[in-house]
């Protein structure tokens, strides 16, 4: 079949023989997972009735597919991961989100020194394949509010200041785990946040497209953030925090979608 399609995977039988339980294993996987956008039947097919209609229903899922799939998960979607983040999550935790499971694959907690933390989880929906890294922001503590150990200052420190900060090297740290997760399951990855967690989920991508993407890569990635506090940088500013500034990186041509109150820009490649 050659269906128009963005979905990533063709079923192939070579030469292997067509049959009713070969077919029926066939329709089960590509129900699956909408990763799944072709076929390619071999030279010789059965022509019994069980079998044909078999075949009729898997280039009929394969269809259903095509017309559902998406590289990303909706913003919508992204946004509710970008308020999860901020529960108590467990690895292997499952919710629904629209009748969808969605898996708590990896939950990243590190304390940073006293009244410093780092907090995100990446969250798994098997049956689209989307992968998102959803970073959590500062949670604000009025007695901490002047301390210079807290989070919540070392994040003005490196917004408003465009100072280095701890959190910024552990956010690399995960976003390449992250990536090499989204590697080995063929899958694309994408990066949400609120507020500081939204400017975290801006460096992800960043990271991701500046040093941690190997020629030949197949992960796209995508960020989707909430109120920014960072977006509105200059190019030379969003570059001078990070290690090198000796490529001819354009960070305006990164795939991000900034919503602020209830306005949304849009810069994507």
């Amino acid at each position: 079949m050659n269906f128009s399609r963005n979905n990533e995977y063709t079923s192939e039988f070579d030469n292997e023989i067509l049959n009713k339980t070969s077919l029926e294993k066939t329709l089960e996987t590509v129900s699956s997972s909408l990763k799944y956008g072709d076929i390619k039947w071999p030279e010789i097919i059965p022509n019994d009735i069980e079998s044909l209609i078999l075949m009729q229903q898997i280039e009929q899922r394969l269809f259903e597919n095509n017309e559902s799939y998406t590289k990303f998960a909706s913003d919508y979607i992204h946004a509710l991961l970008s308020y999860e983040v901020y529960n108590n999550l467990q690895e292997n935790g499952e919710f629904l989100i629209d009748d969808q499971k969605w898996i708590v694959l990896k939950v990243f907690s590190y304390e940073i020194k006293e009244n410093s933390f780092y907090y995100s989880a990446l969250f798994f929906n098997e049956y689209t394949e989307h992968l998102i890294l959803s970073h959590r922001g500062s949670i604000f503590d009025k007695n901490l509010f002047f301390s210079e150990k807290s989070s919540f200052e070392e994040n003005i420190r490196g917004i408003l200041l465009n100072q280095y900060i701890p959190q910024l090297s552990i956010c690399y740290e995960v976003t390449h785990k992250c990536y090499e997760i989204a590697k080995n399951k063929n899958s694309n990855l994408s990066f949400t946040g609120y507020s500081n967690g939204a400017w975290l989920s801006e460096y992800s991508i960043y990271f991701c497209e500046r040093f941690i993407r190997q020629p030949f890569d197949h992960v796209q990635t995508r960020a989707i953030l909430f109120e920014s506090p960072g977006i509105f940088r200059q190019n030379d500013r969003f570059d001078s925090n990070i290690i090198g500034l000796e490529s001819n990186f354009e960070a305006k041509n990164l795939d991000i979608i900034i919503f602020i109150d209830t306005e949304f820009y849009e810069f994507s490649q």
